[in-house]
């Protein structure tokens, strides 16, 4: 049996090792999986041979905290548990989290048990809860900044320091319009590379398109604009210079505007490229527009008003989220907090506000908070775990994410807190499963199992019973564990990864908690000798990561509001077609479609009755176009339908009257009949032309314009 356990091992993503020092010092490794090659790049031959090649990996400012992690494990004999970087011989930079059990060997050497494994994707999500915790301070003391600030000067002054102290960017600047040079000029900046803006090669036009650049576009057409990487996007090439002599990968504009008007653009920047993810954004669009809402205050009681609805909402979803949230004063009292502390801790909301931090966390003793606050006032966001006591006494492990700010001359913090009960449980029985074989087996985060040919179980770890349920499961087969139809299939890929090896297959299994997951299972043959093979198997549960492959793709491809193609996945769909076009000698054509006077009705009825018509526009331009085209939502009003193949131009004209007399049926939304029409823009790629992807875009939105001069309520070709 120990052999085909030592097969299952090798089968263990990460890698299962023994470490051994002796007395005088020396070390070395027993025992490494042959999951060390995927981790470190290095056959176990080769360690084996020498060490300190395995050693050499870890990254320099790593090396100090890996070895007096290793000593406090020898000096107590404790379970070890480390996270820290590699560098692979091929250059690629990983997080390994390291654990193990140490034992003393009768001649006074410390053996070490244990695995490591990698852990890069989860410290590179950390990394982005950090940046958009980060950003989430920086909208807070921004709205803090937005109650108090009397003038636009010191508002946007104060905005752009709180983006790059606060907020993570690199450099912020809020460019204004000079009416008589037709160009932007900064009259608020903050961060490293400001110097750019005073370049005499950095200019922001207002009057020509190809002198705009990335600020200028987001002011003229009232839109954001995000550039994930600023030294090869061809619409910022001629600035390329400037950023790379001033640090900048990537950044973003956003829209500040005076009640409708836009009078101003917030433009911020980051060191590396593709910083800006779908979070980011809508942070910082959340920013510019609470920034709006601020500049409108200051012209009209009315719309101050609103802006306190906005903050009142935002409390409210604050009151919603599941983390626990409070607002302390330097002295550790609870000044304000969101329900969802009351709901955990059972306390009532008045109740909360006569308790300080010292009576919901045990650790926080006065002499302790004491020591935080210092570390708060310097470093302004603080993260680390900690212990809370709810009212019936029970405590639990809780991981706390401190911001500091101030508000009216007094000091708080902000505190996120929330529990993580369940991962330190798993964490120490992982750490208690180190000393022996079959516990570290059975404490795996995955099904493993060893099965007869026949089908009969001979081993099968805890995992199994507890999460699976398969009890009992000892001689048991297949069929008596799970149901039918699900035998069935687990039979037929258990016979399949016995005849050609291995195997890997999906499969959705009933857990005991009456949930369906998803599991990847590896299976393959164990050879024996003088006997029929056996199966040997491990099941990872990647039901979340299966989840968010599907939201990662919906959100890359498809609009949010409409579930449309988005412009991306125009983009995508437009070159193929272009591709078998030219290849056959076929015709197609781009139709730009924009609603007439969209705003009005935004305006007047609001955005709910906006998003409202835009989903059954969608609805009726799909009925409009045959199941091979493409109608994608290009923002805003705005739609692009590819019609991937005609017989003529024609066509075209024909589905571009559909749309017209569609789009101008009534449309029914909240009591409300509107009447809308919509200028519709073709352009034709005939089987001898020479346009590319952008040519036809811009060509399509050139038409549009002229159907728009023309009276709207129609289409144009172009000309």
């Amino acid at each position: 049996m120990s052999q085909h356990l030592e097969k299952l091992i090798q089968a263990v993503p990460g890698v299962v090792y023994q470490f051994r020092m002796a007395p005088t010092g020396e070390w070395y490794f027993p025992y490494l999986s042959e999951g060390v090659r995927d981790l470190y790049e290095y056959t176990p031959e080769a360690v084996y041979a020498d060490a300190s090649i395995m050693v050499a990996c870890v990254v320099e400012e790593d090396a100090p905290s890996l070895w007096h992690s290793l000593q406090l494990s020898v000096d107590g004999l404790i379970p070890w548990v480390h996270e820290f970087r590699i560098t692979t011989p091929g250059g690629v930079l990983k997080w390994v989290r390291g654990q193990a059990m140490p034992e003393r060997l009768d001649d006074g050497a410390i053996l070490w048990s244990g695995i490591l494994v990698d852990i890069s994707e989860r410290k590179t999500a950390e990394m982005r809860l950090l940046r958009l915790q980060k950003l989430y301070a920086a909208v807070i003391e921004a709205n803090r900044l937005i109650s108090r600030t009397p003038s636009h000067a010191d508002l946007f002054s104060g905005i752009c320091r709180i983006a790059v102290e606060l907020g993570g960017m690199k450099m912020a600047w809020i460019g204004v319009p000079n009416d008589a040079l037709r160009r932007l000029d900064a009259t608020a900046m903050f961060g490293s590379g400001i110097g750019m803006l005073g370049e005499p090669e950095f200019y922001a036009r207002l009057d020509v398109p190809e002198g705009r650049g990335q600020a200028a576009t987001a002011f003229c057409e009232d839109r954001v604009i995000v550039n994930q990487d600023f030294l090869r996007n061809p619409n910022t090439r001629r600035w390329s210079e400037l950023a790379q002599r001033h640090g900048f990968g990537s950044s973003a504009s956003f829209p500040i505007r005076d009640a409708r008007t836009v009078i101003a653009v917030l433009t911020v920047y980051r060191s590396d490229i593709n910083a800006f993810d779908t979070e980011s954004v809508d942070l910082l669009d959340r920013l510019s527009s609470d920034i709006s809402h601020a500049v409108t205050a200051l012209s009209a009681v009315a719309e101050r008003e609103r802006l306190e609805e906005a903050l009142r909402f935002r409390q409210f979803g604050l009151d919603q989220a599941d983390e626990e949230i409070f607002w302390v004063n330097q002295h550790g009292a609870i000044c304000e907090a969101n329900d969802a502390a009351g709901r955990v801790l059972g306390y009532s909301r008045d109740e909360l506000m006569r308790l300080g931090m010292s009576d919901i966390d045990p650790a926080l003793t006065d002499e302790e908070w004491q020591k935080h606050w210092q570390s708060l006032t310097q470093e302004k966001i603080l993260r680390f775990e900690s212990t809370q006591r709810s009212r019936d006494g029970r405590t639990c492990p809780t991981e706390v994410v401190a911001n500091y700010f101030e508000y009216k001359g007094v000091e708080y913090s902000c505190m996120l807190v929330r529990s993580i009960t369940e991962r330190k449980i798993m964490e120490q029985a992982l750490a208690e499963s180190q000393g022996r074989f079959n516990l570290f087996m059975d404490t795996l985060p995955a099904a493993v199992f060893i099965k007869e040919a026949d089908g009969r179980v001979l081993y099968a770890n805890r995992y199994m019973s507890d999460v699976i349920g398969a009890e009992r499961w000892m001689g048991r087969s297949t069929r008596e564990l799970f149901a039918s139809e699900l035998a069935d299939k687990m039979i037929a890929d258990d016979r399949h990864a016995l005849d050609v090896g291995y195997h890997v297959v999906e499969e959705r299994v009933p857990t005991t908690d009456g949930a369906t997951r998803t599991y990847q299972t590896h299976k393959f043959r164990i050879e024996r000798p003088a006997q029929a093979p056996i199966l040997g198997g491990i099941a990872i549960d990647v039901t979340e990561h299966k989840a968010m492959e599907e939201k990662i793709r919906t959100l890359a491809y498809f609009d949010s509001l409409t579930n449309l193609p988005n412009r991306r996945m125009l983009l995508d769909r437009l070159a193929q077609a272009l591709s078998q076009a030219r290849r056959h000698r076929n015709t197609l054509a781009v139709m730009f479609l924009d609603l007439d006077y969209f705003k009005n009705i935004n305006d007047l009825l609001g955005h709910d009755v906006g998003d409202a018509l835009l989903k059954e526009v969608s609805v009726r331009l799909i009925r409009c176009v045959r199941a091979g085209d493409t109608v994608s939502r290009h923002g805003g009003d705005e739609f692009i339908i590819l019609l991937a193949e005609i017989a003529a131009p024609e066509d075209a004209a024909r589905v571009a009257g559909k749309i017209i007399a569609a789009i101008n049926a009534p449309i029914l939304i909240d009591s409300h009949t509107l009447n809308i029409t919509t200028s519709i823009g073709i352009a034709v790629y005939r089987a001898d032309g020479d346009d590319d992807v952008q040519g036809l875009l811009k060509k399509a939105d050139a038409a549009m314009y002229a159907a728009k001069d023309q009276g709207r309520n129609g289409y144009q070709f172009f000309r």
